[in-house]
C-alpha cells in the first residue's frame, strides 16, 4: 500500500495552514467579526472580507480537499485492521466536504450580491433585517450549519485516532493527539450549541488545532522518512 500517500497530504495540510497563518498576519483586516455591533458594521466588515477573500478562500478549498484525501489515505492504513471502524471515521468526510465548500461557494457569490443589493434602497430594509440575523451575539441558521462542520471533521479525527493509538511508538503517540483533536472539535461544537463559558470554548479550539497540527506534522516525517516508513509497513504485514 501506499502509506507514502499519508505522508504525503499530511505534508499538504500543514503548508496550506501555515501559509493561511502567515496571510493572516500579514493581512490582518482594520475590522474584525468581534468588533461588529450594528448591520452597518457588519456591512463594513463583510465588504473589508470580500476585498481580500480571494486568496483565503482558495486556500480554504485547499484546505479542505488536502484534508479530505488524507484522512481518505488513513483509511487505506487503517482499514487493515479495523475495516469496520476505519469505514465508520470515512463515512463523516463526503458531508464535510460538501458543507465546508457549500459554504465557501455562498461566500464567493452569494454575499457579494447582498451586499450590492443592500446599497441600493429598494433592498436595503430587507437585507438589513437579514444582516441582523448574523450580528455577534444572536443564533442564526448560516452559524448553525458551520458548526455542524466540526462534528463531521471531529468524528473521523476521533476515529482514525483511536485506531492510530492501537500502534507502536511514534505512531501511538500521534493517534492520542488525533484523538485529542477529534474531541476538541466535537466539544466546540457544543460549546457554541450550548452556549458554553467562553474560557472552555477557547480550551477546546486550542486543543482541537494543536492537536491536529502536532499529528499532521508526525504523521508527515513517519510516512515520508523512508526508513519509519518501512519500518511502520514491516509490522503491518508482520502483524497481518
Amino acid at each position: 500500500m501506499k502509506t507514502k500517500l499519508i505522508g504525503q497530504f499530511a505534508l499538504a495540510v500543514i503548508i496550506i495552514v501555515a501559509v493561511t497563518l502567515v496571510e493572516g498576519l500579514l493581512f490582518t483586516p482594520e475590522f474584525r467579526y468581534r468588533d461588529v455591533e450594528t448591520v452597518e458594521d457588519y456591512v463594513q466588515y463583510r465588504e473589508a472580507r470580500v476585498q481580500n477573500s480571494k486568496v483565503a478562500q482558495i486556500f480554504t478549498v485547499l484546505f479542505t480537499v488536502s484534508l479530505f484525501f488524507f484522512f481518505i489515505s488513513l483509511y487505506q492504513f487503517c482499514k487493515i485492521k479495523n475495516p469496520e471502524w476505519a469505514a465508520a471515521g470515512v463515512f463523516f468526510l463526503p458531508p464535510f466536504a460538501g458543507i465546508m465548500l457549500l459554504l465557501n461557494a455562498m461566500q464567493m457569490s452569494v454575499m457579494p450580491q447582498l451586499i450590492s443589493m443592500y446599497h441600493q434602497p429598494e433592498y436595503q430594509q430587507a437585507i438589513s433585517m437579514l444582516f441582523s440575523q448574523f450580528l455577534p451575539g444572536t443564533e442564526n441558521q448560516a452559524a448553525s450549519i458551520g458548526n455542524v462542520v466540526l462534528i463531521f471533521l471531529g468524528i473521523p479525527a476521533l476515529i482514525f485516532g483511536l485506531l492510530l493509538s492501537q500502534e507502536q511508538k511514534l505512531l501511538k503517540v500521534t493517534g492520542i493527539l488525533l484523538a485529542v483533536s477529534g474531541i476538541g472539535f466535537l466539544g466546540e461544537y457544543f460549546s457554541f450549541s450550548f452556549a458554553l463559558p467562553g474560557w472552555l470554548s477557547t480550551i477546546l479550539a486550542f486543543s482541537s488545532f494543536i492537536g491536529l497540527v502536532i499529528s499532521l506534522i508526525l504523521l508527515s516525517i513517519i510516512f515520508l522518512r523512508k526508513k519509519s516508513r518501512e519500518e511502520v509497513e514491516s509490522r503491518l504485514n508482520t502483524n497481518t
